[in-house]
């Protein structure tokens, strides 16, 4: 009798790990699906001005990321969500996260990124960055200078993607990347 408790035990144990594995890969997927759509990334994060914005007002290109998502079709999650395996579960992990905070009520929208967005977000598409900043004598002022290669200033420090900006001036604003030079150019 003892047995044939143990083995129910065992069974119904067995079919509640599967029903939680199933529910998690479930979970997993229907994430996966839904992050691909930006409308449910700006459900959560941002208001519908923004997202008109973003989508770019009467057809003008006004953000950075309005550029990389009207004329390239980058969504929301290839900048916002980290790659390879430790970075994906980050950012399932804080998705979940700011999700239950949604849910109950105690969300606020972060002043900054939780995880700022690494250079390598931008290099996998802007690979010729990386290879100008190694030629000596590029057109390119900045990135093409060998005493810059080793500035630990990110890309999204002075191309702002969210706030408005001249495609023209790749959308820098002279009032945000003068400081970072004048650190090295006292001159300016």
């Amino acid at each position: 009798m003892a047995w044939s408790r143990v083995l129910t035990i065992l069974g119904v144990a067995s079919l509640a790990l599967l029903a939680l594995s199933g529910g998690f890969l479930g979970a997993v997927g229907m994430s996966r699906y839904m992050e691909r759509h930006d409308p449910f990334c700006i459900s959560c994060h941002l208001h519908q001005e923004i997202y008109e914005k973003f989508l770019g007002p009467q057809g003008r290109v006004v953000t950075l990321a309005t550029l990389h998502h009207t004329e390239k079709g980058i969504k929301c999650i290839d900048c916002h969500g980290l790659d390879g395996l430790l970075g994906r579960t980050q950012t399932m992990l804080l998705g979940a996260r700011d999700t239950l905070k949604f849910l109950s009520g105690y969300y606020q929208e972060p002043e900054k990124l939780t995880f700022p967005i690494p250079d390598l977000t931008c290099l996998k598409c802007h690979e010729e960055v990386k290879s100008v900043k190694e030629e000596q004598g590029s057109k390119q002022r900045f990135h093409g200078q060998l005493q810059h290669v080793k500035i630990p200033t990110r890309c999204l420090e002075c191309h702002l993607t969210h706030i408005e900006g001249i495609r023209e001036t790749l959308f820098l604003k002279k009032e945000i990347i003068d400081p970072i030079c004048e650190e090295c150019h006292k001159e300016l």
